[in-house]
């Protein structure tokens, strides 16, 4: 992507059908991120967090794949911001769940002590 080179021979067929598998991914990581908060157990926590952390990235996946399905040359260099901006929020999204989940184990370690 980052070097505008078009490696993939995809229709758009099979581009939408990841869109919904994607969309699929998303929508169960986030029900069970909202129900992480009513287990007590750790590991199911982090099991639920790294799950929605994986359904982020493919979004990015996804949003790269079409870019390279639908676009033609002088569209890939138009879209680069938006990769970079999207890449961003996601990295920052991912970072914020993942020191709040090492807090959360450090204080469930520090009570057990």
């Amino acid at each position: 992507m980052v070097r505008q080179l078009k490696p993939v021979s995809l229709t758009l067929v099979p581009a939408i059908s990841m869109a919904a598998y994607t969309t699929f991914r998303i929508v169960m990581a986030s029900i069970h991120l909202k129900k992480r908060k009513l287990s007590s157990n750790c590991l199911v926590r982090l099991l639920r967090t790294i799950n929605f952390i994986d359904a982020l990235v493919a979004i990015l996946t996804l949003q790269n794949t079409l870019i390279m399905v639908i676009s033609d040359e002088r569209g890939l260099s138009k879209m680069l911001p938006l990769t970079a901006i999207t890449s961003g929020a996601i990295w920052l999204i991912i970072l914020v769940l993942s020191v709040l989940a090492i807090r959360r184990g450090i204080r469930q370690i520090k009570g057990l002590s």
